[in-house]
């Protein structure tokens, strides 16, 4: 609750009594404040001591038509006047807009009262008071005028609206009280025995018709705000002396026909303003007042608070020292930060005085820096000060002037940044400058050592690469001088075979920043030449560069380069002797089962003994068939064997294995096959896979001498990149692994498992084949293989396929061939040309033969129908099968091919570009394969 300051007594008493002459004179005036005014002068004239003159005026257009005043010069005179319908204090007419300086300078006065004033006769009046100085009138000035103006707007009433329920004195001291201000809600008297409102302030705040009579004070606090009751009950205790005047600020609920209770109910901030009248014991007895709308300055207040208090959150989160000083020299605010650091400001409060600001003592310094900040100054300097903890700390000080609302300076804001990090890194630059020059000299001296001691060639070259100077090593190392070099580009000092991708390293290094290095050969004076490393980095247009004498390096790299090459020969030949012991024992052991077989059949057929050819037979192919192995072994290991890819299922194709898979195991093993049935199918040679999968079970077997456990099983696989480390891309592969419990493999051996001619097997036994033709096998699969091992305990070798994108086989081909179809057959080697010539007997093909390119290409360049040609592709003569086929189909571009090699189907790629209707069967090859290859392509026409 707000106290105002009380009325002075003798300006009370000449309220009173301008009040009892404006009674005395009512009748006869007639409500005509003029003469009314006339009657009350002198009083009004002691009601507001600093008016020089007081005068009554009604509104008559945009001016003032003056009625009655204490200078009669003014009396019927008009004057312009401003526009205003509240109460109007100017302190200076000058500066209150034209119109009110007319006013002024009308009346001779700088200060002005305008006092509104209701009157029902006529138009609306104007109540006065002016004065000659500036800022005459204060508010208790403008308080008593706006209770004068009530005074007489009360009595020039008419006296049927004077007679109220009310008494006259009850009237006239609600009336006085009243400010005359646009924001009054109402009049009322609280006193002991009830409470008297007016009936707008009532319906104003949503009193209902039935509430207004009888209302008592209890039915009025229902209205006021649970929170405020207090401060208004306790309002009539604040005063003792008769005349006082209090104000307390409340809430009020405003809607209509809501109860306060209401959640929803609207509340309105409003001040009660009223004297206090005490009675002979000294108590406070009857308030008369006025009811004032706050409400929009109240909410201001509070957001105000708000705002207030939000800045204060940031100012005491902000690494900064802040404090505002008012301009008593007292604190007003201190942030967290000043509080925590600077020593005795743990405890300072609002209203605390400044005696010591940092390390300034202010109160004996009348033009220190607070008091020249508080005329205007800003200020800015660098200070020290020991915090709490005595550390002394730098501090970049700034005193800032506030600027009031009046135009003056109400204040000043003192904000210190520890800037002690800065500082010491500045002392720390200063130090480091004062022997900056002496550390360059130092710098130049070494630069200078090492420009002549360096063993390094070292120079400096313009943009055109021309040499502007040179150290001595070069006179030392190449035994030119400088004389000879400076000015040229040395470009006819290195050797010939060099210069070009060293003008080449040249052109690379442009602009400036760009950094490089190459070799090349310098010759020396002698005529001799010396291998020198470069480093070059351009920078300010210049090139420098510096060289280092490889010579030895390059001539031992060179020596074991040499030594390596004789090392790979060395193997080369190891791996050869390998690989011909091993295949020379297998192969004298399959041809021994060849030659025994035929010599048999012959001796049987001499003696007419038929009945038991068909087992020796058996026995030259069986022993025909493993010869064939090995030589595809060779090509696989080399990814050189000729492929023929179809869509499989991996599961299946080891589902009809199983008798070949059972033999080869052994009765030592104990086989498991783990079929995934839901296998994905890939695009391999199933032949090969077939050799390939009896290779892994064949070592799986002899790994296991004692008997142990092998495990054949397919599955999908999902392989990520880091898997693989790029050997094959990632993505969905078919999985063919072979595990056994054997003796297993150390990392080294496992690592070279794969390699050709690698075996552990003692010689004779094992050619080193074996996994290299898997690995072979599955690499040109667009696979991959792997091997997983340890010593006594087993190992497991896993094939990986890409997974097939076509889903079904192609559909079955024909199996008929018509009669009367021309082959023409090229092949040097009689017995394969007489067998060939055989099937395509069988096939009813009309056969042409030759021996070589030549007498091929005769007969394809003649008249004569071809409707295939067969050829091998290593012929004599100087033209190979490829170069025929090519020849011919330049004439017959329609022509079908079909190569039978021992070579490869690689052989093809790099005789000529193979084209479409061009095939390739492999030697050794069944006379099944050659029907069916020589039927599809025939009938394919």
């Amino acid at each position: 609750m707000n106290q105002l300051a009380p009325v002075p007594a003798g300006r009370h008493a000449a309220l009173l009594s301008a009040q009892r002459a404006c009674n005395d004179v009512a009748p006869a005036a007639d409500g005509d404040p003029a003469r009314m005014l006339d009657c009350v002068v002198d009083a009004a004239a002691a009601v507001v001591p600093a008016a020089g003159l007081i005068a009554f005026a009604i509104r008559d257009g945009d001016g003032l038509l003056v009625q009655a005043t204490s200078l009669a010069r003014l009396r019927d005179l008009r004057v312009a006047a401003p526009l205003f319908e509240q109460p109007l204090r100017i302190d200076d007419v000058r500066k209150a807009g034209v119109q009110a300086e007319s006013l002024g300078r009308t009346l001779a006065m700088r200060s002005l009262l305008l006092i509104p004033m209701p009157w029902p006769q006529r138009r609306e009046g104007v109540l006065v008071f002016a004065a000659a100085g500036v800022a005459a009138f204060d508010d208790n000035d403008l308080l008593l005028a706006q209770l004068l103006g009530g005074i007489v707007a009360t009595a020039c009433r008419p006296a049927r609206l004077r007679g109220r329920a009310i008494s006259d004195r009850e009237t006239v001291e609600r009336t006085s009280i009243a400010l005359a201000a646009g924001s009054v809600i109402g009049i009322g008297v609280w006193e002991p025995g009830g409470l008297s409102l007016d009936d707008q302030l009532l319906q104003a705040f949503g009193f209902k018709a039935s509430e207004i009579a009888g209302l008592t004070q209890a039915d009025f606090l229902r209205r006021v705000h649970a929170d405020d009751r207090a401060a208004l009950l306790a309002l009539k205790g604040r005063a003792r002396t008769a005349g006082a005047t209090l104000a307390v600020a409340f809430r009020l609920c405003t809607s209509l026909g809501a109860s306060p209770e209401d959640a929803t109910a609207a509340w309105r901030w409003v001040e009660a303003r009223g004297v206090v009248a005490v009675g002979h014991d000294g108590e406070a007895g009857r308030v008369t007042g006025v009811l004032i709308d706050i409400d929009a300055r109240k909410r201001v207040e509070l957001e105000l608070a708000q705002n207030e208090q939000t800045v204060r959150q940031v100012a005491d989160s902000l690494p900064v020292l802040l404090v505002y000083i008012a301009p008593d020299m007292t604190f007003r605010f201190a942030n967290r930060a000043y509080r925590s650091i600077v020593p005795g400001a743990a405890d300072i409060v609002a209203g605390d005085p400044v005696r010591v600001l940092f390390t300034e003592a202010v109160e004996d310094k009348p033009d220190g820096l607070l008091r020249r900040c508080l005329a205007g100054e800003r200020i800015r300097f660098d200070s020290q000060s020991r915090d709490r903890d005595g550390v002394l700390r730098d501090l970049d000080m700034e005193y800032i002037p506030r600027l009031g609302g009046n135009g003056g300076f109400d204040g000043c804001y003192v904000i210190g940044i520890d800037i002690t990090r800065r500082k010491e890194e500045e002392r720390a630059l200063n130090r480091s400058n004062l022997t900056l020059e002496q550390s360059l000299a130092v710098v130049q001296q070494e630069s200078e050592r090492i420009w002549r001691l360096s063993r390094d060639l070292l120079c400096v070259r313009d943009r055109n690469w021309r040499l502007r100077s040179v150290n001595p090593a070069w006179s030392a190392m190449l035994g030119w001088s400088p004389d000879t070099l400076l000015g040229g580009d040395s470009l006819d000092l290195i050797h010939p075979e060099d210069r070009p991708h060293t003008i080449q390293a040249r052109a690379a290094l442009q602009g400036d920043a760009s950094k490089g290095g190459f070799e090349n050969r310098y010759r020396n004076s002698d005529g001799s030449y010396r291998w020198l490393s470069w480093s070059v980095v351009t920078a300010d247009g210049l090139v420098y560069a510096t060289a280092r004498d490889v010579t030895v390096e390059r001539e031992a790299a060179l020596r074991v380069q040499r030594m390596e090459e004789q090392l790979r020969q060395s193997q080369k030949m190891e791996a050869v002797g390998q690989l011909t012991g091993g295949i020379a024992h297998d192969f004298n052991n399959l041809l021994t089962g060849v030659i025994g077989s035929l010599e048999m059949m012959r001796t049987r057929m001499q003696q007419g003994r038929l009945d038991g050819l068909g087992k020796y037979m058996d026995a030259a192919a069986n022993a025909a068939e493993r010869a064939a192995a090995v030589t595809h072994r060779l090509l696989s290991f080399s990814r050189r064997q000729a492929l023929e890819p179809k869509l499989i299922a991996v599961d299946r194709l080891v589902d009809g294995m199983d008798e070949l898979i059972r033999r080869a195991a052994g009765p030592v093993a104990t086989l498991q096959v783990v079929r995934h049935r839901g296998a994905w199918s890939t695009l391999c040679d199933p032949r090969q896979l077939e050799i390939a999968l009896l290779n892994l079970i064949n070592n799986a077997r002899d790994a296991m001498p004692q008997g142990g456990r092998l495990v054949i099983e397919t599955a999908n696989a999902m392989l990520e990149d880091f898997e693989l480390d790029g050997v094959i891309p990632a993505g969905e592969y078919v999985a063919l692994s072979v595990t056994d419990t054997g003796t297993g493999m150390s990392a080294d051996v496992a690592a070279r498992a794969f390699d050709p001619f690698f075996t552990t097997k003692p010689i004779g036994r094992g050619t080193g084949l074996g996994l290299s033709m898997v690995y072979g096998f599955a690499r040109q699969s667009g696979g991959h293989a792997r091997i997983a091992s340890a010593p006594g305990r087993g190992a497991r070798v896993t094939i990986y396929l890409p997974r097939a994108a076509q889903s079904s086989l192609p559909p079955p081909e024909a199996s008929t061939v018509g009669s009367g179809r021309a082959v023409l057959l090229v092949e040097d080697e009689p017995m394969v040309r007489m067998l060939v010539g055989e099937v395509l007997g069988e096939l009813d093909c009309d056969t042409i033969e030759a021996v070589d390119g030549a007498g091929g290409l005769r007969v394809l360049r003649g008249d004569r129908q071809i409707d295939l040609l067969i050829t091998d592709i290593g012929l004599p003569g100087g033209i190979n099968g490829v170069q025929m086929a090519e020849a011919a189909m330049q004439q017959r571009p329609d022509l079908k091919v079909l190569f039978i090699t021992g070579l490869a189907e690689s052989a093809v790629h790099e005789a000529g570009e193979r084209r479409q209707g061009m095939e390739v069967i492999g030697k050794p090859f069944t006379i099944e394969l050659l029907m069916q290859r020589v039927r599809a392509m025939i009938l394919d026409q």
